[in-house]
């Protein structure tokens, strides 16, 4: 949970240590390599673990061998690794400095990060620099030389600098100080069922769910550094995107956490009118998945409860622009609708069948426009449906949310109640205790021994969308997370009834 970066002037030092601060481990990188093309060329990790007095050693012998050009310096504290990155020039680290805790999960810290920096592991000029200066006469000429490089450079930088400096100012764009978390004990990218269920050992950890890892680009080959499953845990934590927002409350003196934990996908990503519909792999724009969790405190961990729904964009080719009401057009042709089989086989594999669509595009219009990729939509799932066994078909649910608002209220509310209820009876969700235990599965202690616990299990997924997937996204999602809720809280036995009205 705390890595320090070091630096001499032919290497840098990230150093790792656990929560107690009693084993560390070090990652050499070598600045001298020249031009190096991929992280193995210059980056390694010490096969040891160290101790407290060990370390401390190892760096003052460090320090020692390079007293003559400046010594070990001190970099930086941090306190997590968002990964590597290169452009055109070099290779940079990313690093996590600030972090600020915003719940926790089964025990499992969950950390929002708040400030992060880049540090250039760029080719030391030394030698050339020593070779220069040995020529001129004045040891003064040694700040003069630094002054001059660096004026000299932004005067004149080559046109690689050029390039490489406006990549390194578009990625500074990116904030992640903004709805980005990260846990060092609990998997993030995957589900509570997931996590608890999962009949793997304790370690190696199994393996995160890269679809909503931000970070995984920047950490796959360092990853393949450090032993990928042994040792990789230990320095890489998957990053998510979205939201995590968490309340806790007393029931009868028993303590009741309920969170909601946003995951956004990193596949196909990008701003509203920028993405829409689905790319060639099947993966959609605004991927997003919604769980809520609910825990109640009893004996060991407690009784827990999940239920997990999911918004993406209507999965066919079509696009708009921006502006007031912009016409909406069907940008490709894809008449065996390859693009949307694949999105729908990988939401099979995600989260198994059944899978339930909810869409909530208008039906009726004087000038049809939402229509139209609805329409497409529609015969989409239909073609699908043509080839599919019939207990994998797509269950298809149209709401014409606007036209019920407008007419009646009342009756969204009723239709919207309608369709949590459907979508209860044929997912179900996630609970590993309470009333009803009906799904059995293994279950890893830190001992190693198996035992057998009975939970009750969700098998497939709500897929919401209207146009934006936004506001009735939104709100469908909202009335049908409260619906299930209630019959969770009384699923753990902190309700006698099976709504939150009553």
């Amino acid at each position: 949970e705390r890595f320090v970066l070091y630096k001499t002037q032919p290497h840098m030092y990230l150093v790792g240590s656990d929560k107690l601060q009693t084993q560390y481990r070090v990652i050499k990188m070598d600045r001298g390599v020249a031009d190096p093309k991929a992280l193995s060329d210059f980056c390694f990790e010490d096969p040891n673990i160290y101790g407290p007095n060990e370390l401390l050693d190892m760096l003052e012998m460090i320090n020692e061998g390079n007293k003559q050009t400046g010594g070990l310096v001190k970099v930086v504290i941090a306190c997590g690794i968002v990964g590597f990155i290169r452009f055109l020039d070099c290779f940079y680290l990313h690093l996590i400095t600030k972090r600020k805790r915003v719940g926790s999960i089964g025990g499992n810290l969950i950390y929002v990060i708040k400030a992060t920096e880049i540090f250039s592991l760029k080719t030391d000029p030394g030698p050339e620099r020593e070779k220069i200066l040995k020529k001129m006469p004045s040891e003064s000429t040694s700040t003069f030389y630094d002054l001059w490089s660096k004026v000299n450079k932004k005067l004149n930088p080559t046109p690689k600098e050029v390039a490489e400096a406006r990549y390194l100012s578009l990625f500074h764009v990116i904030d992640f100080t903004k709805y980005f978390f990260f846990s060092y004990t609990y998997d993030l990218t995957n589900s509570l069922q997931h996590n608890m269920t999962a009949s793997s050992k304790t370690f190696p950890p199994p393996p995160f769910k890269d679809i909503f890892a931000w970070n995984y680009y920047m950490t796959r080959e360092f990853e393949s550094l450090t032993d990928h499953n042994l040792h990789s845990s230990f320095w890489v934590q998957p990053i998510i995107h979205g939201a995590f927002l968490q309340r806790k409350c007393s029931i009868f003196g028993t303590l009741l956490t309920v969170t909601v934990l946003a995951r956004r996908s990193r596949r196909f990503a990008g701003t509203r009118y920028l993405k829409r519909g689905v790319s060639d792999t099947g993966a959609v724009a605004n991927d997003v998945e919604t769980e809520q969790i609910a825990h109640i405190a009893g004996i060991n961990e407690g009784i827990f409860s999940s239920f997990v729904q999911m918004r993406g964009s209507i999965p066919t080719y079509w696009a708009q622009e921006s502006g007031i009401k912009p016409p909406i057009l069907l940008s490709r042709v894809d008449s065996d609708y390859k693009a949307t089989q694949s999105h729908f086989a990988d939401l099979l594999s995600r989260y198994k069948s059944p899978l339930l669509v909810l869409d909530l595009v208008k039906l009726s219009e004087k000038k049809k426009r939402e229509a139209i990729v609805g329409t497409d939509y529609r015969n989409a799932i239909n073609w699908i449906n043509f080839s599919m066994p019939n207990e994998h078909k797509i269950q298809y649910c149209s709401l014409d949310f606007s036209y019920l608002s407008k007419h009646n209220t009342l009756k969204v509310f009723q239709a919207l109640e309608e369709v949590a209820d459907w979508t209860v009876s044929q997912l179900g969700f996630f609970c590993s205790g309470g009333r009803k235990m009906t799904k059995a599965a293994n279950f890893d202690g830190r001992d190693g021994k198996k035992s057998i616990r009975k939970y009750r299990e969700q098998q497939g997924v709500l897929r919401t969308n209207c146009i934006d997937c936004l506001d009735r996204t939104n709100f469908a999602q909202y009335s049908i997370g409260a619906y299930v809720l209630g019959k969770q809280l009384f699923e753990i036995g902190a309700s006698s009834t099976e709504s939150l009205e009553q």
